[in-house]
């Protein structure tokens, strides 16, 4: 499931070493998206999480007023369905 999931290549080495990192991860990793410091992708990675956490608490507001059974929904299969990634 690794190799699914998009991960970062670059950092904080010149472009020849980060170039040979993003190679080393396209092997394993089917998408690898190139960030141009260490900086950077930390805040990725703070977003990536901000944006995990809000959706979770979502859910669990949803579930908790009732409302996905209000409107009869299959909520698994709703839950399981939106956590797919987009290529």
């Amino acid at each position: 499931m690794t190799g699914l999931t998009p991960s970062q290549g670059g950092g904080r080495h010149d472009a020849r070493v980060s170039g040979a990192r993003v190679a080393l991860y396209s092997q394993v990793i089917d998408r690898v998206i190139p960030v141009s410091s260490t900086q950077a992708a930390e805040m990725s990675k703070l977003l990536e999480n901000i944006y995990r956490a809000v959706n979770i608490a979502l859910v669990n507001e949803l579930k908790m007023m009732d409302m996905i059974s209000i409107i009869h929904i299959d909520s698994m299969a709703s839950v399981i369905s939106s956590s797919l990634k987009l290529k």
